[in-house]
């Protein structure tokens, strides 16, 4: 039975399921080495800046070619990519005042 012609609204599409799995295999993998060698630094680096914000870089280039032609994609791309910017001065305390505990 074809939805097209029986005259349904839309046709599931379960092709871009594992796609999406595995797309996102380098942001878990991110997030594990984060989470590993978080507890052994100690000083803020630049090292530990691109390890804490490896993870988001990576979901902003999934976004990016998983859905190529989204409305808004570049809007949250551009958010993503601040947020890593955040998220690297937040290792370096004197960086982002916002983000010291008081």
């Amino acid at each position: 039975m074809d939805a097209w012609k029986e005259g349904l609204p839309w046709r599931p599409c379960f092709s871009a399921q594992p796609r999406v799995g595995l797309g996102l295999l380098p942001f878990f993998l991110a997030c594990a080495v984060y989470l590993l060698v978080q507890c052994s630094v100690d000083q803020p680096s630049r090292v530990s800046a691109l390890l804490k914000s490896l993870p988001v870089l990576y979901l902003a280039g999934f976004l990016g070619t998983a859905h190529p032609g989204g409305g808004y994609r570049s809007l949250l791309q551009g958010a993503l990519l601040c947020s890593a910017v955040g998220d690297a001065c937040l290792v370096w305390p004197e960086a982002f005042l916002h983000g010291e505990s008081r």
